[in-house]
């Protein structure tokens, strides 16, 4: 299982958290999106630099306004 600042991120949700990076595009969005897939790969913990988890918090955040709308 791989952990995000001490979340833990369980198969599934890595694999959509990789897709949803990984379309967004930009290039830290494409980053993060490996961190995430070998960290789950591997099981280690990601380290994130800022503009990685500004790339996370934004597919979050437009994943969390899709689902309230």
């Amino acid at each position: 299982m791989l952990e995000l600042h001490g979340c833990p991120i369980d198969h599934d949700d890595a694999v959509r958290l990789y897709d949803a990076l990984y379309t967004e595009g930009s290039p830290a969005s494409r980053e993060t999106a490996e961190a995430i897939r070998w960290g789950s790969i591997y099981g280690v913990a990601a380290e994130l630099e800022p503009d990685m988890r500004a790339a996370l918090l934004r597919v979050v955040s437009v994943s969390a306004s899709n689902r309230l709308t």
